[in-house]
């Protein structure tokens, strides 16, 4: 205790957020290979972890080579706490939404992880395209400060529709908020068909 509190607030501050960034990274590390296995199953084509630089300028954290029109998806993984009160909800980075606008990235798989074993208790994958063509008629938001990060928040079933969750898994409530009427369809059909225009 007293070496905290020789310690000025800077410091605990930059000690807190190293310590957040580093169980982020243990969250993903364990989560990004049942996102590869997700989209490998939802799109039919082989999906592998994007270079470092593809996810820092790009906003991809994992490409299918053999489709990349298709196969370029961010990932996003929650605490499944957020679910309580923003069940509705996907967030964005103050850096990602730029380089979306831009045209980068085509689909985001959004989950919320369980505390024990880091697995996705639930998941979404949301068509960014729907996201950029929407994103003029969006309200406006201020933005939210975290220890690590600056982000909005959008609503996903109720402001960008039914066409931007392509696909959905895991532990969805049978009464499924607003998303019960909106018609299924899985994000392998869209990429079937997208790969068929390309050809």
């Amino acid at each position: 205790m007293e070496k905290l509190q020789n310690l000025s607030k800077p410091v605990l501050d930059r000690q807190r957020k190293q310590k957040i960034v580093k169980t982020n990274m243990k969250m993903e590390a364990k989560t990004i290979k049942e996102c590869i296995e997700i989209c490998n199953k939802e799109f039919g084509v082989e999906f592998e972890k994007a270079t470092v630089e593809q996810d820092c300028t790009e906003v991809t954290d994992i490409i299918a080579p053999s489709a990349p029109e298709v196969g370029r998806v961010s990932l996003r993984a929650r605490h499944y706490t957020y679910l309580k009160q923003f069940a509705h909800d996907f967030t964005l980075r103050e850096y990602e939404i730029p380089k979306i606008l831009d045209g980068y990235g085509m689909f985001i798989l959004y989950g919320w992880i369980n505390d024990y074993d880091h697995s996705l208790y639930r998941w979404f994958m949301g068509n960014l395209e729907v996201f950029r063509q929407k994103y003029p008629t969006l309200r406006r938001r201020k933005w939210i400060q975290s220890p690590t990060d600056r982000f909005k928040a959008y609503t996903y079933d109720i402001e960008l529709g039914p066409e931007f969750v392509v696909t959905r898994g895991g532990n969805w409530p049978t009464q499924n908020y607003m998303l019960d009427d909106y018609k299924e369809k899985t994000a392998s059909a869209f990429a079937k068909k997208l790969i068929k225009e390309r050809k």
